[in-house]
């Protein structure tokens, strides 16, 4: 304290002070550097007199300028202003054109310091425009946060799009987008338009002729500046859709349905708002034409009347009319009948016991797939309707007797001193006495009478079912099967209501009659089987790496039994997943050349058109010898295969494999199907659960699902039912081989009277 200037710095102990600014322990007067920022007190308050005075730093202040850099690495090292917190002007803190996330002193005014969200990315504190694009940093970082975010130019990259226009010249002379290399989206660089075609590059169609700037310049090679020589005027293929509509579209000018719906092309766009690029818009199973012309149910939408069920399901699952909530009538709407009360949306009394489902879901609260309830020996129906006992007690006056036995032995079954004793022999010791099993019909001295594993008084008492029908909801599988080995509901034709019977997925198709969706594809057993023809046990059908699910949603629409929809040489997960080409459109970019020529063999980018250029077709095959070469067949050989159909008829028009005969496996010839009308990429074409070679054996019809008209899939018969698919009436007893299944299914439950 004696001496004047303790540190040495310049300033006098009694201005210094004994605090310590930078809390080193060290008090200012014996601190050369009180602020601690790499600069003197001295060099700070050059005039030794204890205020900031202008020119000057603070002594005890690390930051002056609130920048986030202290003054000393201002002056020293990044040789900014520390009396500025943005040296260069434009419109950033210093701190932030260097990634400062935090001060680098303790005395920032933390109102001031701008945080840098991204300190990877950094710019010139003493350029205002670092990337010379003469926009300036603070414009291009627009929110001032450090970081170059979805909406702002990079100020480090002259030309953010990459689109050969400065990211300058775009915002104040081109007026163009520049985070977007082709503003107008006509398929050429704003650069190209601005310094090569002249055309603007804010408009797809300068001339105003009808026709893109690029399509004019990359497909067309018209000229983009003048109209009259637009392609607009033609109709190529009569869809009512000019050719450079279609090429906008995608579709093809050539082809009158692109999609193969039944509907044109111009209708789809000009009359029904569908996708022409897609045979189902709405993805329900169901083309737009069958829609539209057929069923005219919405192609928009998946399930027309919002029964619950898609439109397509109704139609080639459930039998259901997909044009009302309620097809049977019965009250109940039928996407709840099928998922939720296990009834019949077909039949308004789907357990045959005299009301309708209905009215024993919502008014006498009985089960509408059991015809006898309480299991008392009267159905349902005849409870409500003729003897007026409560279906939901077995012994409606509490008497001792079952209702059905009084009704049988003639005694009230409302009065219950009348009931009497009930019998307690049991000599088949099934758990029913002789007397129940009397009213029941079943065999007293048989503890088993339909023989199907379950004794008489369990199906009764326990399960529910039919003691007099080994297969009381006609399913396929006795009722003691289904209890015992495989644990579906004996009571229930389709026990997880996917669509198929639990006999048709045990024996035919071999899923589990307890999932609907067996492999978790998205799509229901009974959908696969019967609209989609997929296989239900298994993910991705074809292999192609999407689900059958992803392919049949409108999103991507794709065949999800056609590996390669569009018949490019790409599967369809590959250009889905990896290339980002369309799997419905074998050349993507238009350019003539199809997307796996160009990715597998000539290397050019599929997407884009300008690189494209075709090779000859020395066989006249319709496939050029690239496509030759792609498909591995041979150039000089028209039907490599010897199927009888060309190599290009094979690629581009059916999707079977050129170099394989019997492309689906289906034990006939890819050309005897063509000639045939069978399908030679689906085994089984009319989907009823045998291949087409297995029907052309056993002679029944593969484009007729049910060859014999019993209301019975051909398939179902051979595995399930053991009837015979060309014989209406197998055993010949008056009733087809349907009306018996239908029977076993509803009928055979009426009770046990």
């Amino acid at each position: 304290p004696n001496l004047k200037d303790t540190d040495g710095d310049g300033i006098n102990d009694n201005i210094e002070t004994s605090a310590d600014v930078d809390l080193d322990g060290i008090p200012n007067f014996r601190d050369v550097d009180s602020d601690n920022d790499g600069l003197t007190d001295g060099v700070e308050d050059a005039n030794a007199n204890g205020l900031v005075d202008a020119g000057e730093t603070a002594s005890i202040d690390d930051d002056t300028d609130n920048d986030g850099l202290t003054d000393g690495y201002e002056v020293v090292t990044s040789k900014t202003s520390a009396l500025l917190a943005d040296t260069d002007g434009d419109g950033l803190l210093d701190g932030l054109e260097l990634g400062r996330t935090v001060p680098q002193g303790k005395h920032t005014d933390l109102t001031v310091f701008k945080a840098d969200t991204d300190a990877a990315t950094t710019t010139n504190p003493l350029l205002a425009d670092t990337d010379g694009d003469t926009l300036s940093d603070g414009t291009e970082d627009a929110n001032k946060n450090g970081a170059v975010d979805s909406t702002e130019t990079d100020p480090n990259l002259a030309d953010t799009d990459a689109d050969g226009l400065a990211d300058g010249r775009e915002v104040n002379t081109t007026l163009t987008n520049p985070l977007d290399s082709d503003s107008d989206d006509d398929a050429l660089t704003d650069g190209a338009e601005v310094t090569v075609h002249a055309t603007d590059p804010n408009d797809a169609d300068t001339d105003d002729g009808g026709i893109d700037d690029g399509v004019e310049v990359n497909t067309d090679g018209t000229d983009p500046l003048e109209p009259l020589d637009d392609k607009t005027t033609k109709d190529s293929d009569g869809d009512r859709l000019l050719d450079w509509e279609e090429r906008k579209l995608g579709t093809d000018p050539l082809v009158p349905d692109t999609d193969g719906d039944g509907l044109l092309d111009g209708v789809e766009v000009l009359d029904e708002s569908t996708d022409p690029l897609l045979p189902d818009t709405d993805g329900d199973g169901l083309s737009d034409g069958e829609e539209v012309l057929t069923y005219t149910t919405n192609p928009l939408v998946v399930d027309t009347d919002g029964d619950g069920l898609g439109d397509g399901s109704e139609v080639h699952t459930y039998g259901t009319s997909p044009l009302e909530v309620d097809s049977d009538g019965d009250t109940l709407r039928d996407g709840d009948e099928v998922n939720t009360h296990g009834t019949d949306p077909t039949q308004p009394d789907s357990d045959g016991d005299g009301l309708d489902d209905g009215v024993e879901v919502n008014t006498t609260l009985t089960d509408a797939t059991d015809v006898d309830t309480d299991d008392d020996g009267l159905s349902d129906g005849e409870e409500v309707d003729v003897t007026n006992t409560n279906p939901l007690d077995a012994d409606t006056d509490d008497g001792g007797v079952p209702d059905g036995i009084e009704v049988d032995r003639g005694t009230d079954p409302l009065d219950p001193s009348d009931d009497g004793a009930v019998t307690d022999k049991d000599a088949d010791k099934d758990g029913l006495t002789d007397e129940e099993e009397a009213a029941l019909g079943t065999d007293p001295r048989n503890p088993d009478t339909d023989g199907d594993g379950l004794n008489d008084g369990d199906e009764v008492h326990n399960v529910g079912t039919d003691p007099r029908v080994a297969d009381t909801d006609g399913d396929g599988l006795s009722d003691g099967l289904e209890v015992a080995d495989i644990g579906s509901d004996p009571r229930r034709f389709d026990t997880d209501g996917d669509g198929l019977s639990d006999g048709a997925e045990v024996d035919l198709w071999l899923t589990d009659p307890l999932v609907a969706d067996t492999d978790g594809d998205g799509l229901s057993d009974g959908d696969e089987a019967r609209l989609y023809n997929t296989d239900p046990n298994v993910v991705d059908t074809d292999g192609d790496g999407l689900s059958d699910g992803a392919e049949v949603d409108p999103t991507i629409g794709s065949d999800p039994n056609d590996v390669d929809t569009d018949n490019d040489g790409l599967s369809d997960g590959d250009e889905v997943n990896t290339y980002t080409t369309s799997p419905l459109a074998a050349d993507t970019d238009g350019g003539g050349v199809p997307d796996g020529v160009e990715v597998l063999i000539v290397n050019t980018n599929p997407l884009d058109p300008s690189d494209d250029v075709p090779s000859k077709d020395t066989d006249g095959d319709g496939l050029t010898d690239d496509e030759e070469t792609l498909a591995g067949t041979d150039p000089l050989d028209t039907d490599s295969d010897d199927d009888g159909l060309t190599d290009g008829d094979e690629v581009h028009d059916l999707g079977t494999d050129p170099m394989d005969t019997d492309t689906d496996d289906d034990g006939v010839v890819d050309g005897k199907e063509v000639l045939d009308g069978t399908d030679p990429v689906d085994a089984d074409t009319d989907n009823d659960g045998l291949s087409d070679g297995e029907e052309a054996v056993g002679g029944t019809d593969p484009l007729d699902t049910d060859t014999d008209d019993d209301a019975l899939p051909d398939g179902e018969e051979v595995a399930v039912y053991e009837t015979d698919p060309l014989d209406t009436d197998t055993d010949d007893d008056g009733l087809t081989d349907g009306e018996e299944v239908r029977r076993a299914h509803r009928s055979a439950r009426r009770g046990h009277r």
